[in-house]
């Protein structure tokens, strides 16, 4: 979707009460540069002004700002910086394979500004991944980070509400 098709709705957007609004991830920064042949920092600063009541989200997946290629806690700090200066007010963070050390600097540099910051723990049904795994990382997770919001993300829909009676409580202990 291009700047122009959001423009439009952004004020009706923001009356809405969203707790926020996701506006800038790695797809949608490609997107805008490689098939809208758009700048995404100035959708950024658009959409932040259209939108003053509503906090916009950026999201940060690893260290992968593109692809799969990990790249150096500065350059990710850097794209969190830049994101922050055009508008973003909330950062989402995750690693798939739940190794902290990949958005450590990048969660950390958004914390140094007062951004608030979600931390996914993602789930997955694999061997390994018990209740007490969860409780682990969610515990790393708030001893290195100390995020402002732990969520147990579900990708893939395998989360039951079977799973959920026990995997939320040992979580939340």
């Amino acid at each position: 979707m291009s700047t122009g098709h959001m423009l439009p709705i952004a004020d009706k957007l923001d009356r809405c009460g969203f707790v926020g609004a996701e506006l800038m991830g790695l797809v949608q920064y490609d997107v805008a540069v490689r098939y809208l042949k758009e700048d995404p920092w100035e959708r950024f600063r658009l959409m932040s002004a259209a939108m003053p009541n509503t906090p916009l989200q950026g999201t940060l997946r690893s260290r992968c700002l593109r692809g799969f290629v990990p790249l150096p806690d500065d350059i990710n700090a850097l794209f969190v910086e830049r994101m922050i200066a055009n508008g973003m007010r909330r950062m989402l963070a995750f690693d798939g394979l739940h190794d902290l050390s990949n958005i450590l600097g990048a969660v950390h540099t958004a914390k140094r500004h007062g951004v608030y910051v979600t931390v996914w723990l993602i789930y997955t049904l694999a061997p390994g991944y018990t209740d007490e795994y969860y409780a682990r990382k969610a515990k790393e997770i708030l001893d290195e980070i100390d995020p402002d919001a732990i969520v147990i993300e579900d990708p893939s829909g395998l989360l039951t509400p079977d799973r959920v009676r026990t995997l939320v409580p040992a979580v939340r202990k």
